[in-house]
């Protein structure tokens, strides 16, 4: 009792609201003093020689006992931590007893409100604290990102010696090549390990769970053998019968318990690292090097997230399968052995058989999987890569040979699935038949071993059965773990292969948020970049730059100029860190905003774009959508700035996904702009208004520091400093007055600028250039669409995909107002147009079939396979259990010839026996065979 109170003082101190130890160890005591107290009730009932002080004392500590087993099935509230306490619906888990826990009882009301209603998210707990990602992603990087660091370190220090070495004159070839071996040996780091110190302590206890339950499912074999052994007997004591009869009962009821529990476990683990290695994936995905995103594709990376982590989802529920398949067979072997001697030693050399058997087809199949994967891979970027350019697939009508495409791919992948498909099926009928070839060639050892005394007595018959059944499962599951296996090596090294890969140096900028308003905010010397890895060196290819000299003074508004191809979004892209830096310093202070050419928008309300996470303030949004001119806009959207806005702004125009991109940034109210020719999308008098309200000396990023790349000249008049480059390089550094009169190369760029307009005849000089004519078609067709689309609309283009009907809204005011400027329109504006008063949404909410599965969607299964094929399917699988069944009749059977085992009917009886009994497993190996092909093939 002294440690059962020092048990509640540690639990107390460590905040435990059960403690599962205290509440078995109760348990225990209540069972193990029952016949104590049936003998202080039956002494009491006979009043002979009986202590009453002692036996009412008992009576005391045993009703105080059971009350506390009572009292430990409650639990006292706990402290909650931040997070819990601002949770909706809080789970009970973690405040319920330790009963409740192993019994899954804190459950309950969800199922129980599913029965009365269709369940919907909102309905189900809240996760816990440890089951969040946020708590779960920093312990992952806590234990990866010390193992990654270290081994990133190893390889820069090989491959630095290894140059050294190749440049050097005399090097010995053999060191050489020992430190290109050292090299390509040089261990990654394990994936697994690192999941295993994540949840070591959780797989452990789990692990006990199982072992625990195993062990408690083999009780039942020794107790129907003793039950047995108790009604053969005349004469016995009915209470022991009653004992073995409640002690089966209780093992199968406890062995449920703790299975169950422990799948619960595990499936929490797997849901667990699912979100971890996700979480990974994804966050690698945003800092791959330009050349690890080239060699990792698009459906790579898709596939990744979607099947290979799943794969260690999925098999992290039979993790301890690994330790409890051979425990189960070995305690099944013991007790055979136990039961039928040496007799039994055939049956344990088909169980080892089947260990290399297995690993000998799991090793076959493994390059079938990884072929299979790289397929996938290959469909998945196919499949987004058309569904990207889909409009120049209809445009050209290359739906049929797009297809074809695919499909080709797809067939090749089957021809892969379904060649491991028939090695795992063959292997898993031998996994299947396993306990019945032990079971034979046990009882036929037994049988004709010893004729006269080798009985099949009903002990042996129903013990030995029991068994053979029990190893069914242990076996069949054996096929699955190791085909599970395999796939989780060939996906293990999937992911480590794109967690190694090469990221962008993030030491290759100085950075400092604190911006210090006297000092220049961004500065490059002798600065040389690449798109693609180099050590030493940066060549001529496209888009790279040489000899970058830049300062940029902080509020001051610089204009990056060139012609097409020069290396002006590069620039953009190397003071953001996308380029590798191959030589010299870049140093960039403060907070650093970036708008791109291709403006990212998401699948949000407009003011969600705008905002962009962060809190909303009416004065400064109100500036930044009249500034970005996204007034007009907003007006005749159907639902205001609350109208939602599609999968990559869908219903927006090139010049309204342009300007709300520039408005997310300018709400952000950071200390540097680079901003990409953001001004290329719209028209003229938009540009010219964007410019003078938000860009310009005068605008609402005055006091900021901006890059601004252009190909317009009507404003480089405003710029405090002007950049040409051309061939990657920067030539010419200046004013514009300063350029224009001293500098030829500019004043030539500016003459053939303004002889470009004149020959177009454009109204605007701010329009990219775009040298493909099929994009610049689809462009132009693009940039005409309403800005506006309902969902009238969007049902309306199902009707007509290859033509976009309706013109942005400016465009209708440009062309409607000929004569009017944007701020006339804007005047306008203050009238409040009517809105389209409308509730629809472009994206619907997704409807959940409910109920029962319909016949349909059967019929359709049914149909892809076809119906010989199905039919053949279920009536092997039916007759696949009817022989099994019949066999195990057949057996239970085998006991009734005990009586004439003496005659010479006997051995001509144990000849048929033994005969029917292999042609009954024989036909139930033939009937699973049948329908495992039937299944594959269809």
């Amino acid at each position: 009792m002294l440690c059962i109170l020092l048990f509640q003082f540690l639990c107390k101190f460590f905040g435990l609201v059960t403690s599962g130890i205290i509440h078995i160890t109760f348990i225990l005591f209540a069972v193990c003093g029952a016949p104590e107290l049936y003998d202080f009730a039956q002494h009491l009932a006979e009043r002979n020689n009986i202590d009453y002080a002692r036996c009412y004392a008992y009576f005391l500590w045993y009703i105080c006992l059971l009350s506390q087993i009572i009292a430990q099935c409650f639990a006292d509230p706990r402290v909650k931590s931040k997070i819990e306490q601002n949770l909706g619906k809080k789970s009970t888990e973690l405040d319920s007893s330790f009963i409740n826990r192993i019994t899954l009882w804190w459950y309950t009301p969800i199922p129980l409100l599913g029965a009365k209603k269709d369940l919907e998210v909102k309905d189900l707990y809240e996760l816990n604290e440890g089951n969040r990602s946020s708590h779960l992603v920093p312990l992952w990087e806590k234990y990866w990102n010390p193992t990654i660091e270290k081994y990133n370190t190893t390889k820069k220090n090989l491959i630095k010696e290894i140059k050294s070495y190749e440049k050097k004159s005399g090097t010995n070839p053999h060191q050489l090549e020992k430190l290109k071996k050292q090299l390509y040996r040089l261990k990654t780091p394990s994936i697994i390990g690192n999941l295993f110190k994540m949840f070591k302590f959780e797989l452990i206890t789990v692990t006990a769970i199982k072992a625990l339950s195993d062990t408690i499912q083999f009780a039942n074999p020794f107790i129907l053998h003793e039950l047995i052994a108790f009604i053969s007997k005349p004469h016995g004591d009915l209470w022991i019968g009653v004992a073995y009869a409640a002690g089966m009962f209780i093992a199968s009821e406890l062995r449920s318990i703790l299975h169950n529990y422990h799948n619960y476990l595990m499936f929490r683990m797997g849901v667990k690292i699912q979100s971890v290695l996700m979480t990974a994936v994804y966050k690698k995905n945003l800092k791959l090097s330009n050349i690890a995103r080239k060699e990792k594709t698009l459906g790579e990376i898709v596939n990744l997230m979607a099947i290979d982590v799943e794969r260690f989802q999925t098999i992290t529920p039979e993790i301890p399968l690994y330790l409890s398949i051979p425990y189960q067979c070995t305690l099944a072997l013991v007790f055979l052995l136990t039961i039928m001697g040496y007799s039994a030693l055939p049956g344990v050399l088909i169980m080892l058989f089947a260990i290399p058997l297995n690993i000998f087809c799991s090793k076959w199949t493994r390059g079938w999987n990884m072929k299979q994967m790289k397929l996938k891979d290959e469909r998945v970027k196919m499949c987004n890569e058309i569904l990207s350019g889909i409009r120049v697939i209809k445009f050209y009508a290359w739906e049929i040979p797009m297809k074809e495409i695919i499909e080709r791919i797809r067939k090749q992948e089957l021809v892969c699935i379904l060649k491991t498909a028939l090695v795992k099926y063959s292997v898993d009928v031998f996994n299947w038949s396993s306990p019945f070839l032990v079971g034979f060639f046990s009882f036929l050892t037994y049988t004709l071993s010893d004729p006269e005394h080798h009985i099949l007595t009903p002990q042996v018959a129903f013990v030995s059965l029991t068994l053979f059944n029990m190893l069914r499962q242990p076996m069949t599951q054996t096929g699955m773990l190791i085909t599970q296996t395999v796939q989780v090596i060939v996906s293990n090294r999937r992911l480590k292969d794109f967690l190694v890969a090469d990221e962008h140096d993030l030491d290759s900028i100085k950075r400092s948020y604190d911006l210090n308003e006297t000092s220049t905010t961004i500065e490059v010397k002798n600065g040389d970049f690449s798109w693609e890895a180099q050590e030493d060196k940066v060549d001529n290819k496209f888009g790279n730059l040489h000899d970058i000299n830049l300062e940029v003074p902080s509020k001051n508004l610089i204009a990056v100029v060139g012609k097409v191809g020069c290396g002006k979004s590069s620039l953009l892209s190397s003071l953001l860190g996308e380029m590798q830096k191959i030589k010299g310093y870049v140093s960039v202070q403060g907070r650093l905003a970036y708008v791109p050419q291709q403006a990212w928008i998401q699948n949000l309300p407009l003011r969600d774009n705008i905002l962009f996470g962060k809190p909303f303030n009416k004065e400064i949004y109100d500036s930044v959508v009249d500034a970005c001119a996204l007034r007009p806009d907003i007006a005749i959207l159907p639902q205001g700035d609350m109208t939602e806005i599609g999968e990559k702004g869908i219903n927006l125009s090139g010049g309204q996904k342009a300007r709300v991109s520039l408005a997310r940034a300018v709400y952000q109210n950071y200390d540097v702009y680079l901003l990409d020719d953001p001004l290329s999308a719209v028209d003229s008098h938009v540009g010219k208004h964007i410019f003078e309200k938000v860009i310009g000396p005068e605008g609402l990023l005055r006091n900021k520091t901006r890059i601004l790349v252009t190909h317009g000249i009507s404003f480089l008049k405003y710029m405090d400093t002007i950049i040409h480059i051309e061939n990657g390089r920067i030539i010419d550094v200046g004013t514009y007055d300063e350029l224009i009169s001293h500098k030829e190369k500019f004043a030539k760029l500016i003459e053939e600028a303004k002889t470009e307009k004149q020959q177009t005849g454009s109204s605007t000089d701010t329009n990219s250039t775009n040298d493909d004519p099929i994009d610049r078609s689809l462009s132009s067709q693009k940039e005409d669409a309403d800005s506006a689309i309902s969902e009238e609309d969007l049902n309306k283009k199902e009707n007509s995909n290859r033509r976009i009907s309706t013109i942005s809204i400016i465009e209708q005011r440009k062309n409607g107002y000929s004569g009017k400027r944007l701020d006339d329109i804007l005047i306008q504006e203050s009238k409040e147009p009517p809105r389209l008063k409308t509730n629809q949404k472009l994206i619907q909410k997704e409807k959940v079939e409910t109920g029962r599965v319909k016949m349909n969607v059967y019929k359709q299964y049914a149909e892809s396979a076809t119906y010989v094929r199905s039919f053949i399917f279920i009536l092997m699988y039916v007759i696949y259990g009817g022989v099994q069944m019949l066999r195990n009749f057949w057996l239970s059977s085998w006991e009734d010839d005990e009586a004439e085992h003496r005659n010479d009917h006997k051995m001509r009886n144990l000849g048929e026996r033994l005969g029917v009994y292999a042609v009954y497993g024989l036909g139930e190996s033939l009937a699973l065979t049948l329908s495992l092909l039937a299944l594959i093939l269809g």
